[in-house]
């Protein structure tokens, strides 16, 4: 049996055999499966006009998508074979021969995906009333949202020969240069001298030290980061540059009028919706700001240096093992729901959560899955502390949300990232109220600031990164090649938009967006302070009893069968109204404003 404990992952559960043999045997037989659908569909359209024949072609696709639960004869976003690999180069990046086998397993599951491209097409070239009609079939419900979105990318479709060599394509000009600098700077490692002892740190080793209470051990670990991305400057400017230009180039080819507009479609959220919430956030940045000041009067500084921004204040003494981590998350699951805790054990005892740094594995932390018959996994950096303990059950949010989404068919499986990141940050303010009883005195204070980072690195942190990504796509459109120092300066000037004046920048740090791999991603992050914002109204309301944890089950298990507004609206929740946002940085404020007499009476600060 394995556990948490279990270092590494053998990702038996997806493929019990990688032999060259076994893998040639499974994708005949893939190909043998979609090459039956395609036959079957491609050249008989009367699914476009027929409500009866439409379900029963989606019934037949959905399956495809599902598969079976085997390797081979799953056929989900990039194929069991593919999923297989890409969780062998999370933690074996540096290995040539994953790499070169999760290549030619993508290769191939693009390859399938064109085959099937058709399919998807089709749809969206049907005519405006059939459309209606489809919409309103009481025979296709089950599949009602996955039209509409189809039918609302219709304009931003390209032929199919098009759209096979944008799929084909993507891998090279996008997908690979957008791993390129990830997987740098997970091979890279500093020296660090502590105590007579030198040794050798991991890029996300010395990421982690930048924030340890010892002076002299953070600065030399910020010197050694800032110096293993001065080496990556070059070619980091090369590839973001890249990328912009492949993005730029392919919203130009399906029409799209302005950079954002792909992601919010893919994410299936009005752009009114994200706007509104980044002009609240941005409205905000005073407590943000105030946050800062706070922080540094509290560690006697009159200013935070950059690599400071993450720096715990005071030490609850007790930090969390494994064990006591895996316990902890136990014990908050079971209070919400006896469901919770069973999937929590599920992931213990099957191994399918990976804790350990280590030289070659993807840094930060990450939950993962392919389609509803795949396992999912989770990727942590454990190393002890309250934030690893907090992104244990935030990532295992991901897991509760992925477990329930099964329950919808294949084509309905998955969360949208503006759901996803909900679901996630949820879980984690539960734990942040279980965990707030427990501290009195100077604890609470040290707890206090603890969550108040969190709250500003999810939120205002997210929204200031989305702010930068928002203003580095469009100055690329305009002038076709930004350089390494115009880069950061704009990434220079939305981090001191948020952190204020009580937060240095120095020359040294002109290489931290480097790290930054959301930026890569295209409009990711303000789903992070999205999903904080809107995890609060739900917690606020659950313990109102304004809504009930069936409620909770219900948003976590709806998957993409509804829009995210829909979603919300089941709640009681419009994601379109700003006033609860505004309610919760307004009690944000005041969380700040009482942080700061409880410094003034226990003596911290003046």
């Amino acid at each position: 049996m394995t556990n948490i404990l279990q270092t590494e992952r053998s990702f038996d559960a997806i493929s019990p055999n990688v032999s060259p043999e076994f893998r040639l045997e499974q994708r005949k037989e893939t190909e043998k499966i979609i090459d039956a659908f395609c036959q079957k569909r491609e050249h008989n359209a009367n699914y476009l006009h027929d409500a009866t024949t439409l379900k029963e072609a989606l019934d037949d696709y959905q399956q495809l998508q599902g598969g079976l639960g085997e390797w081979g004869s799953d056929f989900g976003v990039i194929g069991a074979e593919s999923y297989y690999y890409y969780l062998q180069k999370c933690i074996h990046s540096d290995d040539e021969a994953i790499l070169s086998a999760a290549n030619q397993a993508d290769d191939f599951a693009t390859k399938m995906q064109n085959k099937k491209l058709f399919f998807e097409l089709s749809l969206t070239k049907i005519a405006p009333e059939q459309q209606t009609a489809f919409l309103s079939s009481p025979l296709l419900i089950d599949y009602k949202h996955f039209l509409e979105k189809l039918f609302r990318e219709a304009k931003h479709v390209l032929s199919d020969a098009e759209e096979k060599i944008i799929n084909i394509m993507s891998k090279t000009s996008y997908e690979n240069r957008a791993m390129m600098t990830q997987k740098m700077t997970s091979a890279l490692e500093g020296e660090i001298t502590h105590e007579g002892k030198t040794e050798k740190k991991s890029f996300e080793e010395l990421l982690t030290l930048t924030s340890d209470a010892n002076e002299e051990l953070r600065t030399q670990a910020a010197q050694q980061a800032n110096l293993l991305l001065r080496s990556l400057r070059p070619e980091a400017e090369n590839e973001i540059n890249s990328i912009l230009e492949y993005k730029k180039s392919v919203d130009e080819l399906r029409n799209f009028s302005y950079p954002e507009e792909a992601s919010y479609l893919a994410n299936d959220i009005d752009k009114e919706v994200v706007e509104a919430m980044s002009v609240a956030v941005v409205d905000s940045f005073e407590f943000s700001k105030g946050f800062y000041t706070l922080k540094a009067k509290l560690f006697g500084k009159n200013q935070l240096t950059y690599e400071e921004k993450n720096l715990e204040y005071g030490d609850l003494e007790k930090k969390y093992t494994r064990e006591e981590a895996v316990q902890t998350v136990k014990e908050t699951l079971k209070e919400l729901d006896p469901e919770f805790l069973s999937i929590f054990e599920e992931f213990l005892k099957e191994g399918r959560i990976d804790v350990y740094p280590r030289k070659g594995k993807k840094w930060g932390a990450f939950c993962t899955d392919n389609s509803k018959n795949l396992p999912i996994y989770i990727m942590l950096n454990f190393t002890n502390k309250l934030d690893d303990l907090r992104t244990l059950i935030h990532e295992m949010g991901h897991g509760i949300n992925a477990h329930l989404q099964r329950k919808q068919n294949a084509i309905n499986y998955g969360a949208v990232i503006s759901t996803a990141e909900v679901a996630s940050t949820f879980f984690e303010a539960i734990l942040n109220r279980k965990l707030s009883k427990q501290f009195t005195g100077e604890e609470e204070l040290t707890f206090r600031v603890a969550k108040m980072d969190d709250m500003v690195r999810t939120a205002h942190r997210q929204i200031a990164g989305f702010k930068f990504e928002q203003e580095l796509h469009h100055q690329f459109r305009q002038k076709g090649y930004l350089n390494a120092t115009e880069i950061w300066s704009l990434f220079a000037k939305w981090m001191q938009a948020y952190t204020g004046e009580a937060m240095t920048f120095s020359e040294e740090n002109h290489n931290r967006w480097i790290y930054r791999n959301h930026f890569r991603y295209f409009f990711y992050v303000p789903f992070y302070a999205s999903g904080i914002l809107l995890s609060k109204a739900m917690e606020s309301l659950l313990y109102q009893g304004k809504l009930s944890i069936n409620d909770i089950k219900t948003f976590l298990s709806d998957g993409q069968n509804l829009s995210p507004r829909e979603i919300f609206l089941k709640m009681g929740i419009d994601i379109a109204d700003k006033n609860f946002r505004k309610l919760w940085l307004e009690e944000m404020n005041v969380y700040l404003e009482d942080t700061i007499r409880l410094a003034k009476d226990l003596g911290k600060i003046q």
